[in-house]
């Protein structure tokens, strides 16, 4: 299940996020072995192409928090507190380049 992640086609790394979050609510003892892997690559595929694996990531990061409490919520949220940063300087980024574009065709 974990070689999935790494597929060429989306539906399969889509299910393998939904596969795993299943996995880890309902047999966290057995996950747990594995559960850096899964971490890594749940991280990973929140930033995929495909925004339906994004999402399921994340929900399969929900499942995780679910089964193994607060360890896994302050996990969790160190990530995302560090990628919401990212974000939000991107979309400055992103807005600054567009305003200069416009900016450049207001002059012309």
């Amino acid at each position: 299940l974990l070689s999935s992640f790494r597929d060429a086609s989306w539906p399969v790394r889509d299910a393998a996020c939904l596969a795993t979050g299943q996995c880890v609510l309902f047999f966290p003892d057995e996950c747990r072995d594995v559960l850096e892997k899964l971490y890594k690559l749940w991280f990973a595929h929140l930033e995929d192409n495909v925004y339906s694996v994004r999402e399921d990531s994340a929900v399969a990061l929900g499942n995780a928090v679910r089964a193994y409490g607060v360890e896994a919520r302050e996990r969790v949220r160190a990530v995302l507190d560090a990628s919401l940063l990212r974000a939000k300087e991107q979309e400055s980024r992103q807005m600054r380049r567009e305003l200069d574009q416009w900016s450049d065709q207001e002059q012309k």
